[in-house]
């Protein structure tokens, strides 16, 4: 199919999925919400839809001390509405606190992303996850009820492909981050993730290397606080820590298996906390 016809084929579907998710809000928001905004492509076309759906919202966005500058700079040039709270403590001194997030054992996006905005009284919440994301995601229901916070979530692009993210920015002419410019970044996500693959982790490295200099600081800082805890560790060093690391292939800090709970809350926290 020609490149013609695949924007013909798209554009016919425009107010179906636009106007679906419009009405998906104004059929079940009653009251006014938390719109969490991270300033990614996928946050954009929510505010917006969010707007046009003419509900009560605070538009929000939680600081983790390992945003990416340009996303911050990005919110504050483009939406001074935007209210931002952050975490007590920053990621690198929660690091030295607990332990550094592994791919299994994570507390950074709980306690950097989730739990700031807890503060405010809005039980009803909306982001801009989307099933394409991931095979998790995939399975989330366009509401979701977490019963030990109280909050409900209610996902309007659910099921928005890609490229009907981009059609949507690119046919109202919205602002987006100049780091998509760059096909090296596909998100805006944090700088220093275990989530991140050897792949990105050197194209982090490059284009922020002082973030990535304090990273292992406080990587060979921590290790060397455990070691003088007597904690055995399972890595001989903090080189070979953080080459596992950014290897993706690190998967428990010391040799004794046992469940290590995060001055954060619970690493591997419940349903009811995920994403909320």
């Amino acid at each position: 199919m020609s490149e013609v016809n695949i924007h013909i084929r798209r554009s016919l579907f425009k107010e179906d999925y636009v106007e679906k998710a419009i009405s998906f809000l104004k059929k079940n928001v009653k009251g006014q919400v938390l719109v969490a905004f991270s300033g990614g492509k996928d946050s954009i076309v929510m505010y917006e839809i969010v707007k046009r759906s003419k509900i009560p919202f605070r538009l929000s966005h939680s600081i983790t001390t390992i945003d990416p500058p340009e996303v911050l700079r990005f919110i504050k040039e483009n939406y001074p509405e935007c209210e931002f709270c952050k975490s007590k403590h920053s990621f690198w001194k929660m690091t030295l606190m607990s332990n550094p997030p592994l791919l299994g054992k994570r507390w950074c996006c709980t306690a950097l992303k989730k739990k700031p905005s807890w503060k405010y009284p809005e039980k009803e919440r909306i982001l801009g996850i989307r099933r394409e994301e991931s095979s998790r995601r995939n399975n989330y229901p366009e509401i979701n009820y977490f019963e030990k916070l109280g909050h409900t979530h209610y996902y309007p692009i659910i099921d928005w492909k890609e490229w009907q993210v981009w059609e949507f920015i690119e046919k109202n002419n919205l602002p987006y981050l100049s780091l998509y410019d760059d096909e090296n970044f596909s998100r805006s996500g944090c700088i220093i993730c275990p989530f991140n693959s050897f792949k990105i982790n050197q194209i982090n490295k490059e284009k922020w290397p002082g973030y990535y200099k304090i990273w292992e600081k406080i990587v060979y800082k921590w290790y060397l606080k455990r070691v003088e805890q007597g904690r055995t560790m399972v890595y001989p060093s903090a080189e070979t820590f953080l080459q596992a690391w950014y290897n993706q292939e690190a998967t428990k800090w010391y040799e004794k298996d046992q469940k290590e709970r995060s001055l954060f809350g619970d690493l591997d926290l419940k349903k009811e906390s995920r994403d909320a």
